[in-house]
This record gives structure tokens, C-alpha cells and sequence, in this order.
């Protein structure tokens, strides 16, 4: 992860896709470069906010953008994030990811998993029922 400072706010702005994202922050160089939790591997850092004081409880706020980078817009605490979680009426959809896999919760009671591989392994019965149920 690179601090790179010529790149401009404004040339985010031009490549805007709407989305933002959440890192964990576990600590902070010298200048202000944060190190965050689970960052692509390769990533570039544009910081349009250098972190300052202690990294523990915040996220960074950043969108991703170009190839490959991630601009910094600023840090939140977990704290406002549950908070604002908790005002929030329940989310229309749940969504765990990592990598290409993909576990997808909506609030009308649909289940979807994406993925590579899926196994489901039982050390007892394994039942499964609907309404219908299609293979293949």
C-alpha cells in the first residue's frame, strides 16, 4: 500500500462507481498512511485524510477507484457504526463475502451462496425439504 498525493479528490470523483467501503484500521505510518484490515493485497492508498491518533475502534472510509487503488476519505468509529446500525430499519439484504464467495440474507426470506465449491457436511442427518426442490 502506497500514499500517493498526486492524485487529486477530483480524479476519484470523475471515476465514481457510488461505493463505498469499510477497512478496519490497525494502525498508521508516520504520515498519516493507515494500514488497514483486509485491503486487497497490491492495493495503492490515495489518503485524502492522513489518520491521526490512535487507530483502535475506527474504520477507514474508502472508495475504491482505478486500477487497483483505494481513496481514504476519513475514519468512523465502530461505536458510530453500530450506532447507526441500530437506527437503521432492518437491511433489505445481509451480505458475507470474502474472495468469490458469497453468502447473501434477504429480508423476504431468500437464501443465496455463491461460490467456487459448496459442501455441506452433516455428522447426522442432513434433511432437506420445499416446496420444491430442483437439482441441476
Amino acid at each position: 500500500m502506497k500514499h500517493q498525493q498526486e492524485i487529486s479528490a477530483a480524479t476519484v470523483e470523475r471515476q465514481d462507481t457510488g461505493e463505498l467501503r469499510l477497512y478496519p484500521v490497525l494502525g498508521a505510518d508516520d504520515a498519516g498512511t493507515p494500514f488497514l484490515m483486509n485491503a486487497p493485497a497490491g492495493t495503492a492508498l490515495v489518503v485524502l485524510e492522513p489518520m491521526t491518533g490512535p487507530a483502535e475502534g475506527r474504520a477507514a472510509v474508502c472508495k475504491p477507484f482505478g486500477d487497483n487503488q483505494l481513496a481514504v476519505l476519513g475514519y468512523v468509529g465502530t461505536d458510530d457504526i453500530a450506532r447507526a446500525a441500530a437506527l437503521t430499519p432492518g437491511p433489505r439484504e445481509v451480505v458475507l463475502g470474502t474472495g468469490k464467495a458469497k453468502l447473501r440474507l434477504t429480508a423476504d426470506g431468500r437464501v443465496r451462496i455463491e461460490a467456487e465449491d459448496v459442501q455441506l457436511k452433516a455428522h447426522g442427518r442432513l434433511k432437506l425439504a420445499g416446496a420444491r426442490v430442483d437439482l441441476n
